[in-house]
């Protein structure tokens, strides 16, 4: 998670993507306007979701979790 560290008025959240060995292959990323999203909404709202949908990519790649 970063908060406006790269830009005012930005906010982000991110998740590794594993391959078949459980070495990080990609990332995803969430980018959002700070102004509508808190931070307490993205870790509440965001994240959980964020996380799963990594962890389903990463078992299409083979990773077994």
């Amino acid at each position: 998670m970063q908060d406006e560290e790269l830009a005012y008025g930005l906010r982000s959240v991110a998740a590794p993507i594993r391959g078949e060995s459980g070495t990080v292959v990609a990332g995803a990323n969430l980018a959002l306007r700070s102004r509508d999203w808190p931070v307490q909404r993205i870790v509440r709202e965001l994240t959980p979701a964020l996380r799963q949908t990594c962890a389903r990519i990463s078992v299409l790649l083979g990773y077994p979790g």
